[in-house]
């Protein structure tokens, strides 16, 4: 991948551009010294463009190093192919190249790596293709069954490769994404009482709630409470949905005796998903510290914190308090900054923050142009300079008027918007942020 190509092909600027940009980063120059004095090395990119250019060749430079470092451990462990060289060049994202090299990371020793040492795998591999054979599932395992090797009967044959279709399903990157989105859509959040004694923590010894609604700070009450030992937390989703997502690409119905034991396998394999909690935070002057101590959450435990002001604060109150953020070591996202009188009255305070490396969310419903409506004017002329690095839905509840609901504000922003800046708006950046 070449990194000056691809930043120039997202920002619409010329490759030398970049390349000139980069040579003075490496060099240690910061964006506003390159921006000041260094235009007739770079063409005059103004300070929004270095910027974003800055914070791009960070994740594509640790992108590509990840990239490298899986390309190399698949050749020690002789599985690089070509394919596979060519699915890692093509992932935009980490968590993307971190799905695709999972089915070959070297593991702790699994119920299915001591199935492939008996000599299971062609047994997995033919129950897999579910032909519809007159020969059984059992008649195919007892050619398996071998004492010296520790498979001492049909079941034991028959249990070591599904253990064995098991565990690729639960490798497969696209099973992972469906419920991972299943997740994201239904899950139920329960708790209930580790000990018998009473505690702080006694709301939640019988307690259920959605996850896509819960509040940060119940997240935050039930972790202390799991961590503590007065909590047991789990997170259920509706069976027969999640058995859909795995099977999806796996059962295949041909009418194959094998295909049961497939789906048993698909069913029975609990595939762990990862999930990225964060807070909305107020700031007031003990936030630092109170990141700085894990007292409340940055965004998917990243250095960027999604932080709001009251509407009516003070301009150099708002602008003192992300300095503050940014002097400690994190990155503030300003949440909804269209709320704010003292910004939306003076456009150059919106640069002067910008320019501080603090990134603007606006929210979805902000976006649609109205007449005479001053909010989605002063949004859009903030996206029209690409000063926005996301949009979200400022969601509250799962219906209604604070509802997580994105289509409209996303069909607006592709109707009026360059395609390269919307996907980042909408999905690109937030990719980048968890990695």
């Amino acid at each position: 991948m070449n990194i000056a190509e691809v930043i120039a092909k997202e920002l619409s600027i010329q490759p030398w551009q970049v390349e000139a940009v980069i040579a003075l980063m490496d060099e240690g120059a910061t964006v506003p010294f390159i921006a000041r004095y260094r235009k007739e090395q770079h063409g005059e990119l103004d300070d929004t463009k270095l910027r974003t250019l800055e914070e791009r060749l960070q994740q594509l430079r640790n992108l590509e190093q990840r990239r490298n470092e899986i390309s190399e451990s698949l050749k020690k462990l002789d599985k690089w192919t070509e394919e596979l060289q060519a699915e890692l060049d093509n992932a935009l994202t980490l968590a993307r190249l971190e799905d695709i090299y999972r089915p070959y990371r070297p593991k702790r020793r699994t119920r299915a790596m001591i199935a492939k040492e008996k000599g299971l795998e062609p047994l997995a591999d033919a129950m897999l293709l579910q032909l519809p054979t007159k020969k059984t599932p059992e008649e195919m395992a007892a050619e398996y069954v071998d004492a010296e090797k520790g498979v001492e009967s049909v079941e034991d044959a028959l249990q070591g490769a599904m253990d064995i279709i098991a565990e690729r399903v639960s490798d497969d990157a696209a099973v992972r994404d469906r419920l991972k989105r299943l997740y994201a859509r239904e899950c139920q959040v329960k708790t209930v009482a580790a000990k018998e004694e009473d505690s702080v923590y006694r709301m939640y010894y019988d307690y259920a709630e959605p996850m896509r609604t819960m509040p940060s700070h119940r997240v935050l009450a039930m972790d202390r409470g799991e961590k503590e030992g007065w909590l047991k937390v789990s997170l259920q989703v509706d069976g027969d949905h999640a058995h859909t997502g795995t099977r999806q690409g796996w059962v295949i119905q041909t009418g194959s005796p094998c295909t049961d034991y497939v789906q048993r396998a698909c069913d029975d394999e609990g595939i762990g998903i990862r999930f990225y909690p964060g807070n909305e935070l107020l700031f007031d002057s003990t936030l630092p510290e109170k990141l700085s101590n894990g007292e409340v959450l940055t965004l998917a435990d990243s250095s960027y914190c999604l932080v709001e002001f009251h509407p009516m604060d003070d301009y150099h109150y708002i602008y003192d308090g992300l300095r503050a953020l940014l002097y400690n070591g994190f990155h503030p996202i300003l949440a909804h900054c269209e709320r704010y009188a003292c910004l939306s009255k003076d456009k150059k305070r919106v640069d002067d923050i910008v320019s501080q490396d603090v990134l603007l969310q606006c929210n979805a419903a902000s976006v649609e142009q109205k007449l005479f409506q001053s909010i989605p004017k002063f949004v859009n002329g903030l996206l029209k300079r690409e000063l926005v690095s996301f949009i979200a839905t400022d969601a509250h509840r799962p219906e209604g008027d604070r509802a997580p609901n994105m289509l409209q504000a996303a069909k607006w922003l592709q109707k009026k918007y360059d395609g390269r800046y919307v996907r980042r708006l909408l999905t690109e950046n937030a990719r980048h942020l968890i990695g």
